[in-house]
């Protein structure tokens, strides 16, 4: 593997390190919420409305980022038809669901930013918390999936490269 790709590599593994973290730390404040939505609603008779709200917020951020450390580690769905011998075809679908992920990435990043742009003169509900809070989680896990298929890319890449030059 060569040193570009290494250090590339690394970098995805610290910053798919620092997602988790933040991940697991979005997760435990929803988690707080909804309890104080619960305990607020059925035990003091006295919902706090801020709640679903940030509920919310929390939902949407953890949902992107983590579908970005799903692409990092080919957490998507697949339906295998062929058996694994035919590696020809295999490797023909991985390469169109790459670009697929591609595809879909760069639209997400490009109208996900127009989107969350439009918020910024748009409130949530309850909080009064501009939307583009809310929003900016689709160009921001967007653009960590990018981040994460372009690795695919080069260790798929390499991969042919060692496959076609002769040992």
């Amino acid at each position: 593997m060569s040193k570009a790709i290494r250090i590339y590599t690394r970098f995805c593994d610290v910053l798919e390190k620092i997602l988790f973290w933040v991940i697991a730390a979005i997760v435990s404040v929803m988690i707080v919420i909804v309890a104080l939505q619960i305990l607020g609603r059925y035990v003091l008779s006295q919902p706090w409305l801020w709640t679903i709200d940030m509920a919310i917020l929390c939902l949407v951020w953890s949902t992107l980022l983590a579908s970005a450390c799903g692409v990092r580690r080919n957490a998507h769905f697949v339906i295998d038809l062929w058996p694994e011998s035919w590696r020809g075809i295999s490797r023909i679908l991985h390469i169109f669901t790459v670009v697929i992920i591609l595809v879909i990435g760069f639209y997400l990043l490009k109208e996900g930013w127009v989107y969350a742009e439009t918020g910024a003169r748009r409130m949530a509900g309850m909080t009064g918390i501009k939307m583009s809070y809310f929003l900016a989680s689709i160009p921001t896990g967007a653009a960590l999936m990018l981040i994460f298929i372009v690795e695919q890319m080069l260790n798929m890449f390499h991969a042919q490269d060692k496959e076609a030059s002769p040992s």
